[in-house]
């Protein structure tokens, strides 16, 4: 059996504390950490370089998402809320309703307007964005 190797390419930092979940889309990388931030990257003459730091959170960052272009991206945690933010990093939504932390999140790309949070509550939630 032929081992086929990678090679590192880049490595970004920017958080104080553990790295907890990443996302990426079209050149966009955002990240969840356990310093209660998501970090925000963009794709520049094919590095990526530090943009934007979002401190919406009041503890632990769990899970990032990026939706669709229309709808921006989303971060959930230990607060047990869910924060949506357009893509100039704006929140412009916060999903309340699970009554503990919120660790999961998908949404379906044949229906961008829903998506659905998973909790330590032992509940999944459906949304509807618009």
């Amino acid at each position: 059996v032929a081992f086929i190797g990678f090679n590192i390419t880049q490595q970004i930092e920017h958080h104080k504390n553990s790295l907890r979940t990443i996302d990426s889309n079209a050149g966009l990388v955002i990240t969840g950490s356990l310093d209660k931030t998501c970090g925000i990257f963009i794709k520049q003459d094919g590095k990526y370089s530090f943009v934007h730091s979002l401190d919406n959170h009041t503890d632990f960052v769990y899970k990032v998402l990026f939706l669709s272009n229309t709808f921006g991206m989303l971060s959930c945690g230990k607060d047990k809320r869910i924060i949506q933010y357009d893509l100039e990093l704006n929140q412009v939504a916060e999903y309340i309703g699970h009554e503990s932390p919120v660790n999961s999140l998908s949404y379906n790309k044949s229906n961008p307007n829903i998506f659905i949070s998973g909790s330590w509550d032992g509940t999944a939630k459906v949304w509807d964005l618009s």
